[in-house]
């Protein structure tokens, strides 16, 4: 029974993802307003459970300029980003995850990147077959682009293996 409500949860996960793909790239619902980049990462890590299997290093440069983004959009982004750095993590290697904001020529960065021993890719505890949990990643992938996109911004992914252990944004800096 435990492990088919972990998989209804998946499923519906999956669904809203994808309803949410679609609502962004036909530009429905999408409320675009200027945002304080840098305090919104420090409301969204406030937000991410004491629990969590590593520890997130905050590092935020002063003066970050602002965006001009969908708050929730962002907010949802951030938790992919960190769902698709953290699941490539061996669970007990110890490490950290490093949460960067910055700006530099123009644009507004935030990374999500691993330090610690070496990733590897994103195993389910519902023992999904290799093929499903690519496809699982890909679309969490997907979802970050198409938000990232939606906001003239780039996605930019490295790392050991095709998932990345380190995920960057840069959105367009509002003039200040």
């Amino acid at each position: 029974v435990y492990r088919l409500v972990k998989l209804l949860g998946r499923i519906h996960t999956w669904m809203d993802d994808v309803l949410l793909q679609g609502r962004i790239e036909a530009g429905i619902g999408i409320q675009p307003a200027t945002l304080d980049l840098a305090a919104l990462v420090k409301d969204w890590t406030q937000t991410l459970l004491p629990d969590q299997p590593l520890p997130l290093r905050l590092a935020v440069e002063d003066r970050v300029p602002p965006v001009y983004a969908d708050r929730d959009l962002l907010m949802r982004l951030f938790q992919h980003m960190y769902n698709q750095v953290a699941g490539n993590v061996k669970p007990g290697m110890g490490g950290e995850l490093n949460l960067a904001v910055s700006h530099k020529a123009g644009q507004v960065w935030v990374e999500i990147a691993y330090e610690g021993p070496p990733a590897r890719k994103k195993t389910s505890p519902l023992r999904l077959p290799k093929k499903a949990q690519e496809e699982e990643a890909n679309l969490e992938m997907d979802l970050v682009k198409a938000i990232v996109h939606r906001m003239g911004g780039q996605v930019w992914v490295r790392g050991q293996e095709a998932f990345g252990n380190s995920i960057a944004i840069c959105l367009p800096a509002l003039a200040e």
